[in-house]
């Protein structure tokens, strides 16, 4: 998995409100369990015991 990070003015409105809607939110593992390799879902599972992730 690659994540690509890039600075950005959270002090312009339309900025933090992507950030807001994309960021802040938790992922939940399940969500994608069907793209996931099972391995890969296991690890996840093992990491967020909660099946949910945070940025």
């Amino acid at each position: 998995m690659i994540y690509v990070m890039r600075s950005a003015r959270r002090s312009q409105k339309d900025v933090d409100q992507h950030y807001q809607d994309t960021t802040v939110p938790p992922v939940v593992c399940d969500d994608h369990a069907d793209v996931l390799k099972a391995a890969t879902a296991d690890q996840l599972k093992q990491l967020f015991p909660d099946h949910q992730a945070q940025a």
